[in-house]
């Protein structure tokens, strides 16, 4: 019986990875659209974590989002929730205003192998050959797709670094996240990361001059409940949602093995593009995506923990 709920669990985590990633890909196309409408990155994710935290704590009234935070080691955690979504997330929103949605993606889906290299020097982390080029195989897929149809980097190389100071904060999140579950629940993650994130937003968007950008509504005509939705979307399925997803799965699967899906968030991009923008794929992009399922499903597989799984 024990075996059985093991493997339940271990399922139910890589459902959830998967799930995670997806939702963080369409995630990248609201940012877009709400940053397209008008709002500024700092309104954006200020009130983006205000409405994630909103929800967090009335299901915390409602008896479905239990926090035992007495007595545990909460700042500590809030300085880890500051790679992410803190820092993390912060850079992300700013770089899409020098970078294109895609891009940031194909960046973002280096994170297993940084997540790899590091929980291999830091942790001595056990790992094989082949899960290191099924990671890799996975990471090439995202690039076919972002580079198959003549894609141009963008334009500024300051976009390129403020996205890869974001991929070094989600590294240094996801392993740290290792030391957070062994403190903290899954809800209790979730609400510090939010918690965190808002009270780091809510200093930027003053210093920015949020207040008066809000104030005077300043969106493009029409473009109001687009927005609201679009926030919605993004303080509750991708702030509240995918945090408890994340460290849920990593509980259960470790950090690398979570993050060999990054590329899923890739491969949700391209697909939300064709379905919400019209983008049509080049049949390459097919061979990326086939890539990216084949590296996940290969790092997963060949990794020394699923190779013990399958010899008991």
């Amino acid at each position: 019986m024990t075996d059985r709920v093991s493997t339940n669990s271990k399922y139910l985590a890589y459902a959830s990875s998967v799930l995670a990633m997806v939702i963080g890909g369409s995630s990248f196309i609201f940012s877009k659209m709400v940053l397209a409408a008008g709002l500024s990155f700092s309104a954006m994710i200020f009130w983006r974590m205000l409405i994630a935290v909103v929800t967090a704590g009335m299901l915390y009234f409602c008896g479905l989002f239990p926090l035992q935070l007495r007595g545990k080691p909460v700042i500590k955690a809030m300085l880890c929730s500051l790679f992410y979504p803190g820092f993390g997330l912060m850079l992300e929103m700013i770089a899409l205003n020098y970078t294109t949605a895609a891009e940031l993606s194909a960046f973002d889906a280096m994170v297993p192998v940084g997540v790899m290299i590091l929980a291999r020097l830091i942790f001595r982390e056990e790992q094989s050959g082949l899960q290191r080029l099924a990671i890799v195989a996975s990471v090439a897929g995202v690039l076919v797709i972002v580079f198959s149809d003549g894609f141009r980097m963008g334009t500024s190389h300051l976009g390129h670094l403020i996205v890869l100071a974001a991929v070094i904060c989600s590294c240094c999140y996801n392993l740290t996240v290792k030391w957070l579950t062994s403190h903290f629940s899954n809800t209790e993650i979730t609400f510090l990361n939010i918690l965190t994130a808002l009270i780091l937003y809510s200093c930027v968007f003053l210093l920015t001059g949020g207040v008066g950008e809000t104030a005077g509504l300043s969106l493009a005509p029409g473009q109001l409940p687009r927005v609201i939705v679009s926030l919605v979307f993004l303080g509750v399925c991708n702030s509240v949602a995918t945090a408890y997803m994340n460290s849920f799965s990593i509980r259960i699967i470790g950090a690398t093995r979570h993050t060999s899906f990054a590329g899923i968030i890739t491969l949700t991009a391209v697909i939300m593009g064709r379905l919400v923008l019209g983008e049509k794929l080049l049949p390459i992009k097919y061979l990326g995506m086939l890539l990216i399922v084949a590296g996940a499903w290969g790092a997963n597989y060949f990794s020394p923990a699923a190779r013990a799984d399958r010899g008991r």
